[in-house]
């Protein structure tokens, strides 16, 4: 679609009671009647007049070209709406030295951003260098460095309309996608061009913002938008173009490198000869286009359950995998008596309770379908910082490792699976949230390096793990909280 305003076109108009529905069999006929014409300028002009043109496939029975025209979210969202209206931002709305304190800001966001993210957007020192950015660097700045960058700078109304975008975006970049919150996204997007277009007028409005209000349809036939999005497709297009060839028989050349690698993937080696063959192999992908591992139906439903208030886990439900090094060792007298306290709680036990075994599994990272939860003392620190439910509100909280311990009930061994974490202490006023992509979870301020006493709370079931996060330091000792979508796929 044209990006371009035009004082002709009018893409305006976001009251859905009055848009019209489209009949396929009219547009069916309309269609055959142009391609009928006899001169080219004569169907362009039958064409331009019922916005209809021929194609084979509809000769299909089956084939509805209205139902089945998918709106590619990447384009739409990404590449479409977000630069746009951040070349828009950057233009009218701020002065030439604020990009400066973006890039600032960005660059303390990327020293605490998990790798697996994806690819981060580089600095912007003039305008045109956001034009270049790749998709999937346009959807990592909008999901997790846009609002933490723009909201010291842009004035309050615009920002409050961008939050809308940036909330359902995040809605609707997870790999599994309740109904619930589809609909919450669909209303979070029509908003959003609802008041865009009250603030900055018809004319700003450009094809990209019809559309996405049309994604909700999208998705119900074909799924979360990881499904059918072309990050995967723009990716194997540039490794394709990435290919040495001799600019003649390009086809037989790309088929003949197509079947090498094929054939390389596939041959199975002993472990310890592995390595000879990762140098040749294809890296694994990243962020938008990172293989997807399948997680199991009760992994999905215990994070479903995490979200909701009062969810209740004592640790033993299964749920991911430790990754190595897995070490034994015994509980200290603090985590004993806190974990003595949670048992009681889990399964109503008396005070006579005591653990006869501090033995116990430890281990530094934690992972969960294809999300790894590191802690403090592990190589993946940057993903040690999480997101957990407190008294039904949403607080932060930094992992310092993971245990495993076993106990037994009605003469039967149960493993528990715990989290040690630390409590931020958060800062005077703060509106505590419900949700983790709340769009008011970005207002509250939290202190970096003070934390809540350790108590038995200290001590919770990986299970009640919400999501990562990154912290977003705004001054000294004080930082915001960017959500990371969950990456759990069904």
């Amino acid at each position: 679609m044209n990006q371009k305003t035009s004082p002709v076109a009018n893409y305006g108009g976001f009251d859905r009671d009055t848009w019209p529905i489209k009949d396929f069999k009219l547009h069916k006929f309309c269609a055959i009647e142009s391609k009928s014409a006899r001169t080219k300028k004569e169907r362009k002009e039958r064409e331009d007049e019922t916005g209809a043109r021929y194609t084979p496939f509809m000769d299909l029975p089956y084939y509805n070209g209205i139902r089945m025209c998918i709106v590619d979210p990447m384009h739409n969202l990404f590449l479409g709406i977000s630069k746009h209206l951040l070349v828009h931002y950057f233009e009218k709305k701020l002065k030439p030295n604020d990009l400066e304190s973006v890039s600032s800001i960005m660059e303390k966001i990327k020293q605490r951003c998990p790798q697996d993210v994806g690819r981060v957007p580089p600095k912007i020192i003039e305008i045109k260098d956001l034009q270049k950015w790749t998709a999937d660097q346009t959807k990592n700045f909008v999901l997790y460095f846009s609002i933490p960058c723009l909201e010291p700078i842009l004035p309050a109304e615009d920002l409050e309309i961008w939050k809308e975008f940036v909330q359902g975006c995040q809605l609707l970049c997870t790999r599994i996608l309740s109904k619930r919150n589809l609909v919450s996204a669909d209303m979070k997007l029509l908003n959003f061009c609802q008041k865009l277009q009250e603030r900055e007028g018809t004319n700003f409005i450009v094809p990209n913002m019809h559309l996405c209000c049309h994604l909700k349809e999208c998705i119900e036939d074909y799924g979360p938008i990881y499904s059918f999005w072309l990050f995967g497709f723009e990716r194997f297009n540039g490794m394709l173009g990435a290919i040495p060839n001799s600019n003649r028989t390009i086809e037989i050349e790309l088929m003949r490198k197509f079947s090498r690698t094929t054939y390389i993937m596939n041959i199975e080696v002993e472990e310890e000869f592995d390595y000879i063959l990762s140098g040749v192999r294809e890296r694994d992908g990243v962020g938008s286009v990172a293989n997807e591992i399948e997680t199991d139906e009760g992994t999905i439903n215990i994070y479903f359950q995490s979200l909701e208030n009062n969810a209740l886990f004592n640790g033993s439900e299964k749920y991911g995998n430790p990754l190595p090094k897995v070490l034994s060792s015994k509980l200290d007298s603090d985590p004993y008596y806190f974990l003595m306290e949670k048992y009681g709680q889990f399964y109503n036990l008396n005070s006579s309770f005591a653990i006869h075994d501090p033995s116990i599994l430890k281990f530094s990272k934690f992972k969960v379908g294809d999300e790894i939860f590191g802690s403090e003392s592990s190589r993946s620190n940057r993903s040690s910082f999480i997101l957990l439910k407190k008294n039904n509100n949403i607080v932060p909280a930094r992992v310092h490792g993971y245990f495993m311990h076993t106990i037994s009930m009605n003469s039967f061994p149960v493993r528990h699976t715990f989290a040690v974490v630390e409590y931020f202490k958060k800062k005077d006023g703060n509106a505590l949230v419900e949700d983790p992509f709340d769009i008011r979870i970005f207002d509250a301020e939290w202190k970096l390096d003070d934390f809540e006493p350790k108590s038995s709370a200290s001590i919770i079931p990986v299970q009640n793990i919400l999501c990562r996060f990154i912290p977003v330091s705004r001054s000294v000792n004080v930082f915001n909280i960017s959500p990371i979508v969950r990456r759990l796929a069904y």
